[in-house]
């Protein structure tokens, strides 16, 4: 017996695909768009950089048929990685805005899953068990029996908001002290990203 499709929602038309080559990309849960946007803004009057802004839904949308996928994320980046035809068009910058949870299927009561994160193989086994970011930003093709042997290709990091709009904005606001208390070059930027994502 097969399952019954049923309606889930509207869904809105969207083409990321479509997007142009970007510097800086952001994924960010829906409940964080709004601030995430100020921070993209910032950052493009700021440094002159440009900024690609989508929510974790539309990604999901376009790159996994709408399920919650880690991969989803990864192929998005890996998209403008593939399409670079010189290294100014490759991305250099991932963040992920929102906190991410071991529990992807939301079992556990008041759940952080905002961005979900990669969870190794291993993970029955609680000494070989890891959670990364640096899987979203492994973009290269390079594999060996199926396992990916490279490093990062783009700087990744993750703002771990907790489900409010308020933190969101107070760590907008540490970003914005702390770039404007340096130099604006992408110097300072690279050091920002490696210190606080």
């Amino acid at each position: 017996m097969f399952s019954t499709p049923r309606a889930v929602g509207i869904i809105e038309n969207q083409n990321l695909h479509a997007l142009p080559p970007t510097t800086y990309l952001i994924v960010t849960n829906p409940l964080f768009l709004n601030v995430a946007n100020e921070l993209a803004d910032f950052h493009r009057q700021r440094e002159n950089m440009s900024v690609t802004v989508v929510t974790t839904q539309q990604v999901f949308n376009e790159f996994s048929s709408g399920a919650q996928d880690v991969s989803a994320i990864r192929d998005f980046s890996k998209m403008f990685y593939d399409r670079a035809t010189s290294a100014s068009e490759l991305p250099k910058y991932l963040l992920l805005f929102g906190d991410a949870s071991y529990d992807n299927k939301y079992r556990v009561a008041a759940n952080s899953n905002f961005v979900t994160s990669y969870q190794s193989a291993g993970s029955i086994n609680q000494t070989q068990t890891y959670i990364s970011d640096d899987f979203f930003a492994l973009l290269d093709d390079s594999r060996v029996n199926g396992i990916i042997t490279e490093i990062v290709d783009m700087s990744v990091g993750r703002i771990p908001s907790l489900p409010t709009v308020a933190e969101a904005n107070q760590h907008l606001n540490k970003i914005k002290n702390y770039v404007n208390g340096g130099s604006s070059s992408n110097e300072q930027l690279e050091k920002y990203c490696k210190l606080c994502w």
